[in-house]
């Protein structure tokens, strides 16, 4: 009889450490769950502090690596470097120069010119890859935002369709509201596009 008093209790004492494991384990697997719900907020501020972003623009005369491997559209990589900025009078006698069927800068605005350096060093498929003032826009402290002028001529040299190992420089012209103090962004339509500062 004792044998089986004792059989008994060690059942019920091996059952009720069980019980113990599986509820250790369960607060560990939600004690996991947890901590991944506060990721997104920590990315959201990563981003933020990315070089490039829009509150950490890549400094006038810095190179930024652009990586599209893992994009849509845009699968290259190359070195991107604004490396000039005119605007106003100097701007104006650029696009003068251009061509003298150029016309001022529109009432309130004023020409800003970016000279930009591009490295290609690597396309999907060897392609050509399609690089031009359309790659870039400005964007003002307001946020509004500033296309580059086909209509002005003649400024050169200008961007254009590049292989893996060319490199080029390019000028891109915008007309401003005259004092503001705009962003360029390459590539906007990819993931917000990689932010530029022009001072």
């Amino acid at each position: 009889m004792k044998k089986i008093i004792i059989l008994l209790f060690i059942i019920i004492f091996s059952f009720f450490l069980t019980g113990c494991i599986i509820y250790e384990t369960e607060i560990t697997v939600s004690k996991t769950i947890t901590k991944t719900t506060t990721a997104p907020a920590e990315s959201a501020a990563a981003e933020e502090a990315r070089l490039g972003s829009r509150t950490n623009p890549v400094p006038l005369g810095s190179t930024y690596y652009y990586d599209g491997s893992g994009a849509q559209i845009d699968k290259y990589k190359a070195d991107i470097t604004v490396t000039e900025v005119l605007r106003g009078e100097e701007a104006w006698a650029l696009v003068r120069q251009g061509s003298e069927s150029n016309p001022p800068a529109p009432e309130g605005k004023e020409y800003l010119i970016i000279k930009v350096k591009i490295k290609a060093i690597e396309s999907e498929n060897d392609e050509k890859i399609d690089i031009g003032a359309s790659s870039f826009d400005l964007v003002g402290k307001d946020g509004a935002k500033y296309d580059g002028l086909t209509a002005v001529s003649g400024v050169e040299p200008q961007l254009k369709e590049m292989r893996a190992g060319e490199e080029q420089e390019g000028y891109i012209v915008f007309a401003v509201n005259v004092g503001d103090e705009p962003l360029a962004v390459f590539l906007d339509r990819n993931d917000g596009g990689v932010w530029l500062s022009l001072k």
